[in-house]
């Protein structure tokens, strides 16, 4: 994802509330902590060192339309699932879906903590190796479209990473 200042993020036309991801990344280099927030939908990023005025989206398991995604053990794994009413749980994750860290390492993960964007077109979830590893991802409802959002990124959960909701003019 570009590296953008605030103001290029949100400049051209969007709309006065956008909805992004909002996580930590930590600078071993710096010792320093920044505060992220991803335009998912557009491929941005903007770091700050404080945290901006947003309001957290009140996402979790269950999505406005009623859909439920769940984290599961599989074997070997633990992956997502989407539930949709009666109909059997359908799997969204796959270890096979991720490319391992190394050449010649396995690729298996444990895919936890999913939230549905706001608009539910997205899910937002912790995807960990097997040293430890924290990624953020978000993929479709359907399984398709995933999309690694920030790697090593640190988790203060259940603060963030999560949806939060902000006025353009708020930066």
């Amino acid at each position: 994802m570009a590296l953008l200042t605030l103001g290029a993020l949100w400049a051209g036309g969007r709309s006065a509330t956008a909805a992004v991801l909002e996580y930590d990344v930590f600078n071993p280099a710096q010792e320093a902590v920044y505060f992220a927030y991803a335009d998912v939908y557009r491929g941005l990023t903007v770091r700050l060192p404080h945290p901006a005025e947003v309001t957290p989206f009140e996402s979790g398991e269950v999505g406005n339309d009623g859909r439920r995604v769940i984290a599961q053990q599989t074997p070997g794994n633990v992956d997502l699932f989407v539930l949709e009413g009666a109909a059997a749980p359908r799997q969204i994750t796959r270890f096979t879906q991720f490319i391992p860290r190394r050449p010649g390492e396995e690729a298996r993960r444990a895919n936890t903590y999913p939230r549905w964007s706001p608009d539910g077109a997205l899910i937002m979830f912790l995807s960990s190796d097997a040293v430890g590893q924290v990624d953020l991802y978000v993929i479709r409802p359907d399984g398709g479209g995933l999309q690694r959002v920030a790697s090593r990124i640190r988790t203060r959960l259940p603060e963030r990473p999560r949806w939060v909701l902000f006025k353009v003019d708020s930066f």
